[in-house]
């Protein structure tokens, strides 16, 4: 059998972090995590007043190569239009993932021991999270690692707690501890006294992966970096990346139709990055072009519209942030409703778990997918890489993913090493073929 390299999902423990950094003037607790503040001129868009400077934490460029106010190109390290997580359960689940990495490096446990024996999406009151059954070897006494968890928790994931839920193998030689997050369970750990199962070997040990799809099935991951259209040269990187990755453009950069031009031409889906209003509008913007609640139907539409223009070769759309607009079920519809004319498909960015927008190009008839895992909302080449072996995972298991990640040089150094030693069971597609693919 074959042994799955562990997932870990980490971008919700970044809002610790940052405390953590400013409490203490910046004390690096851990690599690669800080990333460089910049600024970016104000500029207006539709009578609104245009963005102020915010730290960068995801990857939110913007501009209007059209508009009268002009300014230099964009450095990605320093982007703008950035928006904030918010706390919800499965921001939680990401912080006990990073906890229980934490526990394992400092139980000088190699990360590759960690088995995904099992992943599903659950739901709750507060929104979708990600459920994972994990195998890990601890030898024949767990107490030592158990006691480092729980203190990693308590440092790193304040509302999770762990406890023993009883035996976990048929003959007694492991235990099932569970992880709870405010009450719920979102982690299942079979903590084996038993050495973990070669390739091959037979029996329901280590290294099983549970499918939910048809014998012979492929699973299929497609990729998607958002943000496209002011660094060219990250551009020409993904564009020769010999694997496809979809183009999501912002319709208002500098570079928008140069950047549209380039990935067609090296056979990448284009999709329009369309900027939505997020919750902490206005304090934190999103963009010249963006939808906004307080429009009426006729102005998402005509806004759309003019997206549509900037773009050439487009065959959908996402949101770019959006907490806000994409709850809302008349906006969400408005922006999708002149869609189904040119044959876009939509992705659902869920940049908020409460997002209707799938939902409403559903019952509008337009095709839809939704993003299931962000690449680099932590910063730092080896978390990328994580999420790219989580986004492997969940395809294994569901049948296909979708992972979304910005044009950062970390994570395209992490695209480029990943590549080199990516799950062989796993297709990567255009995002496309999720669609139109049998």
């Amino acid at each position: 059998m074959r042994k799955i390299l562990r997932f870990f999902s980490l971008p919700g423990v970044y809002i610790a972090i940052v405390g953590v950094l400013v409490l203490f003037g910046g004390a690096f607790l851990w690599r690669g995590m800080v990333v460089p503040q910049g600024n970016m001129a104000a500029q207006t868009s539709g009578g609104r007043q245009g963005s102020q400077a915010q730290p960068a934490v995801l990857a939110e460029p913007g501009g209007d190569a059209r508009a009268s106010v002009s300014r230099a190109l964009l450095n990605m390290v320093d982007l703008a239009y950035e928006e904030p997580f918010e706390m919800h359960l499965e921001d939680a689940v990401k912080q006990a993932d990073f906890a229980l990495v934490q526990a394992m490096l400092r139980s000088n446990m190699p990360l590759d021991d960690a088995v995904m024996e099992k992943a599903e999406l659950r739901h709750n009151e507060d929104g979708p999270y990600h459920f994972q059954r994990i195998r890990l070897n601890v030898g024949s006494d767990p107490l030592p690692f158990i006691t480092t968890l729980h203190e990693s928790l308590r440092a790193w994931a304040e509302n999770a707690e762990v406890s023993r839920a009883g035996d976990a193998l048929p003959n007694g030689r492991g235990e099932l501890w569970t992880i709870n997050v405010n009450d719920v369970v979102t982690h299942e750990l079979v903590l084996a006294s038993l050495p973990p199962s070669r390739p091959g070997t037979a029996g329901d040990g280590p290294g099983r992966v549970l499918r939910r799809r048809e014998p012979g099935g492929a699973a299929r991951l497609a990729i998607v970096i958002d943000d496209i259209g002011e660094d060219m040269a990250a551009a020409r990187a993904l564009a020769h990346l010999p694997y496809p990755v979809t183009f999501a453009v912002w319709p208002r950069s500098t570079n928008a139709r140069k950047a549209a031009e380039l990935g067609h031409a090296a056979g990448r889906d284009i999709l329009i990055h369309q900027p939505t209003e997020p919750m902490k509008y206005p304090e934190v913007q999103p963009g010249p072009g963006a939808l906004f609640t307080s429009l009426t139907d006729q102005e998402i539409e005509a806004r759309v519209a003019d997206s549509l223009t900037r773009v050439p070769h487009a065959i959908g759309m996402n949101n770019h942030m959006g907490s806000r607009f994409t709850r809302d079920k008349r906006a969400a519809a408005a922006m999708v409703r002149p869609l189904k004319n040119h044959g876009f498909f939509v992705l659902d960015s869920m940049t908020h778990p409460g997002s209707v927008l799938h939902a409403e190009a559903l019952r509008l008839g337009i095709p839809v997918l939704k993003r299931d895992v962000f690449l680099d909302a932590l910063p730092g080449k080896e978390n990328v890489v994580r999420q790219l072996r989580k986004a492997e995972n969940i395809a294994l298991v569901t049948g296909s993913a979708v992972a979304i990640g910005h044009p950062l040089p970390y994570t395209l150094a992490a695209l480029k090493e990943w590549g080199a030693q990516r799950n062989a069971q796993v297709e990567l597609v255009k995002l496309s073929d999720l669609l139109f693919s049998p």
